[in-house]
């Protein structure tokens, strides 16, 4: 029903107004302005020798009684009631709302008021059937026990016995080493000499390789990306209380539950010294000594042990070279001499007198006699009819500048990469120098070579803009890091070295 402050404020009387009160008989009275003028003006004239007019009004607030005090005739009373008395702020609006604290107390829901079919018999549990709903189901009685009665080892293997249990010796294998003394392990900061080491390269203790230690053929190392794994989390609340079992909510969550019967139940593990001791409620406390390696954490601090795939900074391997510890070979790491033509992948002499190495166009080289020009230039067009027409005298002597095609000398228009063009495709037979302005944004771009030709080199000068992208440079990098700052030059040499195949440095100025 609609609250008294909902109703619209009429501050003008009307005959057909409602008055409510309560009679002296605890009847709801309800007189309109109407019938109220007609009865007072009926007790006015009910006297032929008394004028009965009102001769005072009156309201008790605090039991909400109006009374009409009248000459020569009793009083009239109404009751309104307190409600009719109290301001509109002291009702609920129409649209308020309760929380469960508001209507309920505790203990106040029974059975009858979950989604249950009846109250169950002692004992049972209530368990979720997963869809909203529950249901009534035994709880666990002595028949149905089982229990740890006895931990033994055997081999590698603690077997764990349970009695009652459909299968009561449960095995678990550890490794041998769980079974050792902390000495039979070596210390966390242990070192080595080389001479303790086996299948140690005549490298290792070098600090220059001379030419018999570099090895004909080249070697490809690849690189190896780790894999990343996540751990599953258990979905419960709290810790339960001693004595609790773990059960399911049927929804993927789980509960603490106090179970009934005679349960013996694993209450609590202490450790003394290398010895686990289970206390079992109900049953007595089973015991285990271990090696004391089992209880060692495994670190590089004293006191620990080394992990079984432990590795060891250089530092702690003694005689080891100046070059044990370098990731590429320089010219200061190879000896005056050193490199010599059998080192080429696919040489394997010295060739001949005369003889030049030429690559072979899939990364190995041969030899190859010099041979001569004569007639090289048998097929040059145009207007000159002689070869110094195109600035060539002498047969190779001399060769013009301007004779050169613009692969040697020009500068290419820049590229401007963005997120609507990501990648420039430098044409090596167009230029000799190359132009490149990064995105100022975090897009990806991506730097490549189109009509190439093995022992080409050309510079790339690649600005930066500020951006945060990745720029992947087609080839091996060799040495230097690409800097994207606003206004900072890359200055980038890049060489042909086989179909596809390309090696590059990155300087700045």
């Amino acid at each position: 029903m609609a609250q008294i402050q909902d109703y619209i404020l009429d501050v003008t009387p009307e005959n057909s107004d409602f008055v409510l009160g309560a009679g002296s008989d605890n009847s709801t009275k309800r007189f309109t302005l109407e019938d109220l003028k007609t009865f007072f003006q009926s007790g006015l004239t009910s006297g032929a020798s008394v004028n009965n007019y009102p001769t005072a009004l009156n309201l008790d607030e605090t039991t909400a009684i109006f009374t009409l005090s009248r000459n020569g005739l009793t009083d009239l009373t109404v009751n309104f009631g307190t409600a009719a008395l109290s301001a509109s702020s002291d009702f609920a609006l129409s649209t308020h709302t309760h929380t469960a604290a508001d209507i309920l107390s505790s203990n106040d829901i029974t059975a009858d008021y979950l989604n249950v079919a009846d109250n169950g018999t002692a004992g049972q549990y209530l368990i979720s059937d997963g869809d909203g709903s529950f249901s009534w189901t035994d709880g666990v009685t002595s028949d149905t026990n089982y229990y740890l009665t006895a931990i033994a080892k055997n081999g590698n293997n603690l077997e764990f016995t349970v009695s009652g249990a459909p299968t009561e010796t449960v095995s678990i294998t550890l490794g041998s080493a769980a079974y050792e003394a902390s000495t039979s392990f070596a210390s966390s900061s242990h070192s080595h000499a080389i001479g303790e080491l086996t299948g140690v390269g005549a490298l290792a203790s070098l600090n220059k390789v001379g030419a018999t230690e570099i090895k004909t053929d080249s070697v490809i190392t690849s690189k190896i990306k780790d894999s990343q794994v996540t751990a599953a989390k258990l979905a419960i609340s709290g810790n339960g209380t001693s004595g609790q079992v773990l059960i399911s909510d049927g929804d993927g969550t789980f509960s603490w539950s106090t179970p009934s019967g005679n349960n013996y139940y694993l209450s609590g593990i202490t450790k003394t010294t290398n010895t686990l001791n289970f206390a079992v409620t109900g049953a007595a406390t089973q015991s285990y000594t271990f090696g004391d390696g089992a209880f060692l954490s495994v670190g590089t601090a004293a006191g620990t042990l080394a992990a079984g795939d432990h590795t060891h900074l250089a530092a702690s391997i003694t005689d080891l070279g100046a070059i044990a510890t370098l990731d590429e070979i320089t010219v200061d790491e190879i000896a005056d001499g050193a490199v010599t033509p059998i080192k080429f992948n696919g040489l394997s002499n010295n060739g001949t007198s005369g003889q030049i190495i030429q690559t072979n166009g899939d990364g190995t080289f041969s030899y190859t006699s010099a041979g001569t020009f004569d007639g090289a230039f048998s097929s040059l067009t145009g207007t000159p009819t002689t070869l110094a027409g195109y600035g060539i005298t002498d047969g190779l002597s001399s060769v013009s500048f301007s004779n050169l095609n613009n692969e040697f000398k020009t500068v290419a228009t820049t590229v401007t990469l963005s997120s609507s063009s990501t990648t420039a495709t430098l044409d090596f037979s167009a230029a000799a120098v190359f132009q490149v302005t990064l995105p100022s944004d975090a897009t990806n771009t991506t730097i490549t070579y189109s009509n190439t030709t093995i022992g080409q080199t050309k510079i790339l000068k690649v600005a930066g803009s500020g951006g945060t992208g990745t720029v992947t440079i087609t080839g091996t990098k060799l040495a230097g890091t690409l800097d994207q700052t606003l206004t900072t030059i890359n200055y980038i040499q890049v060489t042909a070295i086989g179909a596809s195949e390309y090696i590059y440095t990155i300087s700045q100025a």
